[in-house]
């Protein structure tokens, strides 16, 4: 069984100018051309001598059902062989190798709030830190039973205080062993947690009244959505948790290292960088700050990930003809043929 050739146009009339000197007229001529089942290697044989005398060239109408198709002419006049090829090894496998970049970066705050980052768990201070109930305001321990109070998110992401307070009248005791404080929240948009405890014996867990505790965590919070307690300490005791000067930076430190922040300023004056970055929470320690306070930091940050890919060059043999004897009665593709009219 042969491949079955349809035309969509007649063989056409040739001009009367034909004997005329220097004429040479050009046909062209559209068709069907149906496959069979058993295609022969090579590619099949398509008679055109019926329109054209001698092939110039043939078009095919694009891929159909994924296969591609190239017309051979080496046979010379009508004879054409058309063959059929699927793709392959378009492209060669690749990979992609992620390069991070460092950039200089540049992180200013204006009017914060004030915050101190001074630790006493276990000796009263005579007065609350700056902001010491700004982000959880004092609740009170009742019922041997505490609940954080109302929170209000850090106006910048920064590390979070617990403050205990006693104003009972008299002297109240702290929880004797360890007070943990599980802080929960987010951090540039990912899940932050940070246990913040404050440890007592019996030498040191009496608070005396209008006194406080503090303790300061170190990880930078960007939003607080609770605090929960396990030990409490005595009925009558106020806790709450408020801003550090722990500052979390938009963007991860280079190395990380110290080295990584070039300089810091808080309200116009220059603080030294030694002793202030914190390279395993990507904060920086601008110390204790008032109300309405400026900051500024520079320093050298991972900025972004360039991925470059390797390979994956174009195979220089991008399609192969298909097996002989395959199967191809389903398959038919449209042509334009043109050249040379019988004589």
């Amino acid at each position: 069984m042969a491949a079955v050739l349809t035309f969509n146009t007649p063989a056409p009339a040739v001009s009367a100018l034909r004997g005329q000197a220097g004429y040479h007229p050009l046909v062209v001529t559209t068709g069907r051309i149906a496959f069979d089942d058993s295609y022969p290697t090579g590619g099949e044989s398509v008679d055109l001598s019926n329109v054209l005398k001698h092939v110039l060239g043939v078009a095919f109408m694009g891929a159909k059902s994924g296969y591609l198709f190239e017309a051979d002419l080496t046979a010379g006049a009508a004879a054409v062989k058309v063959l059929v090829r699927t793709p392959v090894n378009v492209q060669a496998v690749h990979t992609h190798a992620a390069t991070t970049k460092v950039m200089r970066a540049f992180y200013s705050g204006g009017d914060v709030k004030g915050g101190a980052d001074t630790n006493s768990p276990n000796a009263d201070l005579a007065s609350e830190p700056t902001n010491g109930h700004a982000v959880a305001a004092f609740a009170t321990v009742a019922g041997g039973t505490w609940a954080c109070g109302a929170i209000t998110h850090p106006d910048r992401p920064r590390n979070v205080c617990v403050t205990v307070y006693n104003d009972s009248g008299g002297p109240l005791n702290l929880f004797e062993g360890v007070m943990a404080f599980l802080v929960t929240g987010t951090y540039h948009g990912a899940a932050q947690t940070e246990t913040v405890s404050i440890t007592s014996t019996a030498g040191n867990k009496a608070v005396a009244t209008t006194k406080y505790r503090v303790q300061y965590g170190v990880k930078a919070f960007s939003t607080v959505t609770s605090i929960t307690l396990n030990n409490v300490p005595a009925d009558g005791l106020k806790i709450g948790a408020g801003p550090g000067t722990h500052f979390g930076l938009p963007l991860d430190l280079a190395t990380p290292a110290e080295a990584d922040v070039l300089d810091f300023a808080v309200t116009a004056v220059r603080k030294a960088v030694t002793g202030c970055v914190d390279t395993a929470n990507n904060t920086v320690n601008v110390e204790a700050i008032a109300d309405a306070a400026d900051f500024e930091v520079t320093y050298l940050a991972a900025a972004y990930v360039s991925a470059v890919a390797t390979g994956g060059a174009i195979a220089a043999a991008v399609a192969a003809e298909v097996a002989d004897t395959t199967n191809l009665s389903t398959l038919a593709v449209g042509f334009v043929a043109w050249g040379l009219p019988p004589v």
